[in-house]
């Protein structure tokens, strides 16, 4: 992410926060609630290279922002019970704690915090991770341009990019990025493996270091604050597939969670969750196939309107740059994206969703 953008977000919610303006407004902004988005979740090793920052937070953010939730009064519940709640039109404030793609950091170090809190959380897990079929583009393309000076285009051109420079390499890694992004999903995974087989990158070793496998994801059900959801099988966004693929996508996700760990899922988050990646007929799939809730990566608090819309609820990122709890507390409250609510123009920006 790139420096200013990181300060200019950073100066935008310490206004908010400083001048109080989250918390006089909060009874127009608050809504009944939110859901919150964790990735990674594991101590901080400061490398010169993090492109995926944005994608991870300490296990010490975590229990801050717990500890300062419980201290407002503010219940942290599951899905089920903030559907409950929406429905029942409840005075109580609420809190959704989700973590997704099923990193195994979630199961070493998220989870004791966790527990430790009595925090309910959910899980959402794309099945091709946890059973080491798919390869995740980003880590992938973050080792190569770690590791390499010279680069080999994935595009099959044969150009090398020079990668020497660190800001050569951040400008390399996010250009590389909207590259596969913008490519059909079932071609991103074969330019990924083939890049990162050129550049000796053990993505089998990867893959198994950075995901829970079947016995440590069980052990996260088996426990009572736990829930496990779906997150597709290759972590492809549904926008960009066929209405056939789209489907094979979360049936084959929710098959094998069932079949692996007795209970079938009734929660969804859509893989990258913003507009270009999830669109109407996705959100239609995923109510006619029985979800109870699906979940995008646009950001916003819950009201009882989006009760009749239950397979596009909103979520708020947490941001790796961002670990403050004070930048969480004026999201937490709403007021960022109360403007947008009432038509105008969002204050600010609070980026980070993969």
């Amino acid at each position: 992410m790139e420096r200013h953008t990181v300060q200019r977000a950073l100066l935008n919610y310490d206004i908010i926060f400083f001048t109080g303006l989250h918390w006089l407004l909060r009874r127009q902004s608050e809504g009944s609630g939110v859901i919150l988005t964790f990735h990674r979740v594991r101590p901080y090793a400061k490398n010169t290279f993090e492109p995926n920052l944005h994608l991870e937070v300490t296990p010490e953010f975590l229990g801050d922002l717990i500890d300062w939730v419980q201290s407002r009064d503010i219940d942290i519940v599951g899905l089920d019970e903030a559907k409950q709640r929406l429905a029942t039109a409840s005075a109580r404030r609420f809190v959704v704690l989700t973590f997704d793609d099923g990193f195994r950091d979630v199961f070493e170090f998220a989870l004791p915090v966790l527990k430790a809190r009595n925090a309910s959380f959910t899980v959402y897990a794309a099945t091709g991770f946890i059973e080491r079929t798919v390869n995740p583009w980003w880590l992938s393309l973050e080792a190569v341009v770690a590791s390499n000076d010279r680069i080999e285009h994935p595009n099959g051109s044969g150009k090398i990019i020079g990668s020497r420079s660190l800001r050569e390499k951040i400008m390399i890694f996010n250009q590389l990025s909207q590259w596969f992004k913008a490519i059909y999903e079932l071609e991103q995974q074969g330019a990924i493996d083939g890049l990162a087989d050129r550049h000796e990158i053990d993505i089998a070793a990867m893959v198994d270091e950075a995901f829970m496998n079947w016995d440590e994801l069980g052990a996260m059900a088996a426990e009572p604050l736990s829930t496990i959801g779906a997150h597709t099988h290759n972590h492809f966004a549904l926008a960009k597939l066929s209405p056939e693929k789209a489907r094979e996508e979360v049936m084959v996700s929710a098959d094998l969670l069932a079949k692996k760990l007795g209970e079938r899922p009734r929660h969804f988050a859509y893989p990258y969750g913003f507009a270009r990646a999830v669109g109407e007929r996705d959100h239609q799939l995923l109510a006619d196939l029985g979800f109870a809730t699906a979940v995008v990566t646009s950001p916003g608090v819950l009201r009882r309107e989006n009760l009749a819309a239950p397979t596009r609820w909103p979520r708020i990122s947490m941001n790796g740059h961002f670990q403050r709890v004070r930048h969480a507390s004026t999201l937490i409250f709403g007021l960022p994206f109360w403007p947008a609510h009432i038509g105008g123009r969002r204050f600010g920006r609070f980026p980070g969703s993969a």
